[in-house]
């Protein structure tokens, strides 16, 4: 919450620096909603509010059915889930840093190079998202150990790690779908995907693997 407040606290001490130089500006008498700007602005970013929500939802279920096991599994999903954290921001990142190019280049009719934008993107996304999962199936027991030195949550830890470690690589296409959609103005397209990533289907399949595998199944 404090870092959030202090990063707030920043840009718009910056936005009232540059104000003079530009037409950014923090200035209330600036805000319009002609053209209709402001719900442009939340349609674009409702998928991604969307996938923050419902990855609570998600991270709840698994939590709950995780909760049936021991605290060391718990512990374990937990250790897991923040290492692989770092493998999703990478994604998000990366797709998220090319939606204003593509949307500029789209915007101005510059179909060519954004489809090259496009391609690059999502080869280095992939690419990066395939070498950290091995990485993370490689060394999945000494990344836990960093975390907590108990033996059996070290072991929950790296049995979940391998086996979450392996969506990377469709989670670097699943956000890089996503950003395009949203870059070319398409609202509905990115909002269906965003759900069924997070929050629908998969509590479905947790509840069924669960039954049928035990906590492997929830991973």
């Amino acid at each position: 919450m404090l870092s959030n407040l202090i990063a707030t606290g920043y840009f718009l001490g910056f936005l009232c620096r540059i104000r003079k130089n530009t037409v950014i500006t923090p200035s209330l008498k600036a805000f319009s909603i002609k053209q209709h700007i402001p719900a442009e602005v939340l349609s674009v970013g409702l998928p991604g509010f969307v996938m923050t929500m419902m990855s609570t939802v998600s991270n709840g279920a698994l939590n709950h059915m995780a909760a049936g096991y021991s605290d060391t599994a718990i512990a374990g999903m937990g250790i897991a889930k923040k290492i692989d954290l770092l493998a999703y921001a990478i994604a998000q990142g990366m797709t998220q840093g090319t939606l204003p190019l593509i949307g500029y280049n789209y915007t101005s009719g510059s179909h060519k190079r954004m489809k090259a934008a496009i391609k690059t993107a999502f080869a280095y996304s992939f690419l990066i998202a395939c070498a950290g999962a091995i990485l993370l199936w490689t060394l999945a027991a000494p990344i836990s150990r960093c975390f907590i030195a108990d033996a059996e949550t070290v072991g929950y830890g790296q049995h979940f790690l391998k086996i979450i470690c392996l969506a990377c690589p469709t989670t670097a296409v699943n956000f890089m779908v996503i950003t395009v959609f949203q870059a070319i103005g398409k609202k509905v397209q990115p909002l269906c995907l965003s759900l069924l990533r997070k929050g629908s289907l998969d509590v479905v399949f947790m509840v069924i693997l669960n039954h049928a595998v035990g906590v492997s199944g929830i991973a």
